[in-house]
This record gives C-alpha cells, sequence and structure tokens, in this order.
C-alpha cells in the first residue's frame, strides 16, 4: 500500500538527527527479508489510520474495562496482610506466597497465551482468559469463606491462570487499533484507569472488613469478574460484526489463505516467532527482569500500607487510604505522559528518572520520618512512569502487530517470576529482621541496591536507541507516521543496526535465562509456602 486515499500530504520528517549522522557500530543488516517485514508492517500501520474513529472508540470502550477484576484482585490484599496472617495463622513469607500467588502460573502462561493468542485471536484468548479469572475467583471466595489458607491460594493460582492472558489480549487489541494512531494516549488512559480500580479496591479492603468482615474483601472481585466475562462476550459479538478490513487477521486465517499445516504447524511457527524477535527485545527483557526492576516496584506497591503502619504508627484505615493516594498521581501522568511519547517520542528517556523516585521513595520510607502521604504521592509520579516506556515499545520493537501477543508474553512471564522472587524473599528478609519500626530496613536495602542498577540501565538505553537503533524508540507519532509513509512508497530505505533482528546468542541467552528463573520462582514459592 503506497499512499492512503484522500489523505492530506505529510509533512517533512522532524527527526532531530538523520540516518546518515547516527554510528551504527558499522554492523547493519542486509537480509532483503528483514527489509521485507519492515515495509509490510509499515503499510499495515498505514492502512489502520483509515479505521473510523467511531470503531476504535467502541474497542477502547469495551477492552478497556478487561482488567477490573485483575486489578481489583492483586491490589485488595495489601491492607489485609495483618488481618490476613492474624485470620489465617500465617507468617510474612506464606502472606509474599498469597500476594504473589497469581503470578506463578504466569511465569509459564504468558507465552503459551501469547501463542495461542496469535494464532486464535485476542478476543477468544480473552473470553477463555475472562471464564478463568471468574472460576478462580469463586474458589477464593469459598477459601475466604472456610478459613482455608491452601484453598485461598489455589483460587489465586487459578486467577492467575487469566489475568496475563486478558492484559495480553488488552495490549494487542489496542495495538492493531491504535499502532500508528495515538498508541501512547490510549495505553496511559488505561494505566490510568486501572488505577482508579487500584485506589478504590485499597481505600475500601479495610472499610469492608470493617462493616462486614475480611471475607467480603475477596468476595467483591468476584462480581466483577462477572462484569469482566458479561464485557468479554459484548466485545467479541461486536467484533465479529465489523468488515473484515477492520478485523484483527488472526494466524488461523493467515495459514487458511497463505497456506499452513494447522495448529501444530502454527505451534511451530510460533517457537519461530520467538527465534525471531529482535536482539534489542531480549536486550531490554533480560537486563530489566533478570535485575528485578519491576517486580521490586510490584512488591513495594502490595507491602506499602503494611509499611506504613510499621514504620509510621498508622492504622490499618489510615494506611490503607495512603496507599490508595499513591495511585492518584497515575491517573493524572499516564495519560499525559502518553500524549507526549506520541507527540515528542523520547520514551528510555523516562527510565533514569522513574528510577531515581524510587530510590528517594524507598530512601525516606525506610530511613527518615518523612510523612507518608508525601512519599506515596512521590511514589505514584515514579509509578506512573515506570513501566509504560517499555510497554509502548514492544509494538514498536516486533516484526510486526501478529507477534505482539508472543512478544508481550514473554515479557510478563519474566515480570512474573521476579514479581514471585522478589516478593518472597521480601518476606523471608522481613522474617529474619527483629519486629518493630526497622522490620522493613533490610528490604529497603535491598530495594534501593536494584533500582540503581535501573538509574545507569535507563542512561544506557538512551544512548543504545541513537546509535544502535536508528532511534527507533525516540521517534514521535508524527515523525513515524511520516517514515511510514517514506519507507512504504519507496522513497527512503531505512538502514538497520543489527539489534533491530534477530541475534542467536541473545536468543539463546534469553530463552535460558527464562528457563533458569521460571525455575528458581516455582522452588522459592514452594519452598516458602510451606512458612520460614
Amino acid at each position: 500500500m503506497s499512499s492512503i486515499k484522500g489523505s492530506a500530504p505529510l509533512p517533512a520528517s522532524t527527526e532531530p538527527y538523520t540516518d546518515q549522522e547516527k554510528s551504527l557500530d558499522g554492523d547493519l543488516s542486509k537480509t532483503s527479508s528483514a527489509e521485507a517485514v519492515e515495509l509490510d508492517r509499515n503499510a499495515a500501520v498505514l492502512a489502520r489510520r483509515n479505521i473510523p474513529w467511531a470503531v476504535k472508540g467502541w474497542a477502547f470502550f469495551l477492552v478497556i474495562t478487561f482488567n477490573l477484576a485483575s486489578y481489583w484482585f492483586s491490589s485488595s490484599l495489601g491492607p489485609l496482610k495483618t488481618t490476613l496472617k492474624a485470620e489465617l495463622g500465617i507468617d510474612n513469607a506464606q502472606y509474599g506466597v498469597l500476594s504473589s500467588a497469581n503470578k506463578l502460573v504466569n511465569t509459564v502462561m504468558p507465552l503459551i497465551s501469547g501463542i495461542a493468542m496469535d494464532y486464535y485471536g485476542a478476543e477468544y484468548t480473552s473470553l477463555a482468559a475472562s471464564t478463568v479469572i471468574l472460576l478462580g475467583a469463586l474458589l477464593s471466595g469459598i477459601g475466604a469463606s472456610v478459613t482455608s489458607y491452601g484453598l485461598l491460594v489455589a483460587g489465586e493460582v487459578v486467577v492467575g491462570f487469566g489475568t496475563i492472558a486478558i492484559q495480553t489480549a488488552q495490549l494487542k487489541i489496542f495495538s492493531h487499533f491504535f499502532l500508528g494512531t495515538h498508541l501512547g494516549v490510549v495505553y496511559g488512559l488505561e494505566n490510568a484507569a486501572n488505577r482508579i480500580v487500584v485506589v478504590v479496591a485499597k481505600a475500601t479492603a479495610i472499610p469492608i472488613t470493617n462493616a462486614a468482615g475480611w471475607t467480603w474483601v475477596i468476595w467483591v472481585p468476584v462480581f466483577f469478574s462477572g462484569f469482566v466475562f458479561l464485557t468479554n462476550v459484548a466485545y467479541v459479538l461486536w467484533e465479529r460484526r465489523l468488515p473484515e478490513l477492520y478485523r484483527p487477521r488472526t494466524g488461523r486465517q493467515i495459514s487458511a489463505t497463505e497456506g499452513g499445516g494447522g495448529l501444530r504447524f502454527e505451534l511451530y511457527k510460533s517457537w519461530q516467532t520467538v527465534a525471531a524477535l529482535p536482539a534489542i527485545f531480549w536486550l531490554i527483557t533480560l537486563s530489566q527482569n533478570l535485575t528485578f526492576q519491576n517486580a521490586t516496584v510490584q512488591t513495594y506497591v502490595s507491602l506499602q500500607a503494611d509499611m506504613v503502619t510499621q514504620t509510621r504508627g498508622a492504622g490499618l484505615l489510615t494506611a490503607g487510604w495512603i496507599s490508595a493516594v499513591g495511585q492518584v498521581p497515575v491517573m493524572v501522568i499516564a495519560p499525559l505522559l502518553g500524549l507526549f511519547f506520541d507527540r515528542y517520542g523520547r520514551r528510555m528517556d523516562f527510565v533514569p528518572i522513574s528510577a531515581v523516585f524510587f530510590i528517594l521513595v524507598f530512601t525516606l520510607m525506610g530511613f527518615t520520618d518523612t510523612n507518608a502521604i508525601a512519599l506515596t504521592i512521590l511514589q505514584g509520579v515514579g509509578l506512573a512512569i515506570n513501566l509504560l516506556p517499555f510497554t509502548i515499545s514492544i509494538p514498536l520493537m516486533v516484526p510486526g502487530v501478529e507477534q505482539v501477543g508472543t512478544a508481550e508474553g514473554i515479557f510478563q512471564a519474566f515480570i512474573n517470576s521476579g514479581a514471585v522472587i522478589v516478593s518472597t524473599a521480601a518476606g523471608a528478609i522481613q522474617d529474619l529482621t527483629p519486629t518493630g519500626k526497622g522490620t522493613y530496613t533490610n528490604v529497603f536495602y535491598f530495594f534501593c541496591a536494584i533500582k540503581a542498577l535501573d538509574f545507569f540501565f535507563g542512561l544506557y538505553y538512551i544512548y543504545f536507541d541513537r546509535y544502535h537503533l536508528n532511534g527507533l524508540l525516540s521517534r514521535s507519532e508524527k515523525s513515524k507516521l511520516v517514515r511510514d509513509e517514506q519507507l512504504a512508497k519507496g522513497e527512503v530505505v531505512e538502514r538497520r543496526g543489527r539489534f533491530r533482528d534477530p541475534i542467536k546468542g541473545w536468543t539463546n541467552l534469553g530463552i535460558v535465562a527464562g528457563v533458569a528463573m521460571t525455575v528458581v520462582a516455582w522452588v522459592v514459592y514452594l519452598v516458602y509456602s510451606q512458612g520460614s
């Protein structure tokens, strides 16, 4: 597709530097297959600009609700830590097992669900995931009602089977409708909507406990799970009525059109898709997750209410409200940050900024008496910019939207392996530390050391993008559209840095590291589920 019918001429590129001005380390890919994939991808992005906003609006309205139940689940347990330890007779490490239970299966499930999603389609995968979440929610509610720690953990594990699948489906659907047209804003709004759920879940956990008992905090997500399931059904029915031109193409449809050997053959091709992921994807995935960057943030947020109680002497109700306040900046900043990415690019510039915010928060929370509300707001700023640059960058790094499910699945599998390890390790560290105001001191040392690495990683990403990726992650939406149209027309030929294509050594390292992290996560989980 060489041009867009009826579209206005696009302005000249506004890139701050040209390809010729870049130093790409002298090792450039000249494979025609990679360039052909890039041209097809650019033409597809341009074609999506013709999807009417009425269609995109309905897709956004329906799909943005998909994470409602899973975020409520993960957020409501934090303020209940003290209550759950007393009611269930568990220690800190076992609470860490409970709070990370829905992440355990997602050390392996994201890749499986991502492959299934690329073949069967995000809409059917999300429908299956919402069904599983509803069943897990019912099991958790029953476990809470009979005060069974094992049954409660089992329910959370079942919920985990669907949680990441539905999140990845959401990313894939948004990428189809909005890649090249305000994708950053859409992700920002989605992030803000999730934080609204987190605020309400955290703020109401203790009031619900005081009014009706802690078991009702576990039962509330059951009703939300039912709502998400109905929303999924509505989306599937709506998408099936769209003109074929507007619907995402599945691997099964491509196989039927272009030839293939059914699901077994497509699974083999999916493993080939893993091998075809570019080296930059593995570089970022490994550097972020082997050092537990996002896992540390997730663990801190889940423990924040108890940290406020232990270090500031606040009551459970106050601590729950304070931890909820930390989500408010995300609601405002995330959409604005997405708009900034669309308009100006510079996605990796915010990685070291986020690291500085969290180092400051960990230091002040753990070693000073700084007001907890002020620290929570500061933490909210860091949280708003923590994962968004990477989430938005994945569709830019992979060969096409058809591979987003697999790539996001791998990235989430790494994150969840790290979350299980860090959450359980933080509980074990706390159990080995004297109780009282300093019970989290060693945990904060651990967190600060991890986020200090992220500051230097961020600086390296900025350098690497400029000099080895041809500015791929720095382009604004406007500049990207200009380049896409020029490439689709054949007006320019982009020089490709070798890290934008697969490198066997990086692929092998990524696979080995992923297997190792999964094994460690399961061993740590199973050991500490018996108590420390």
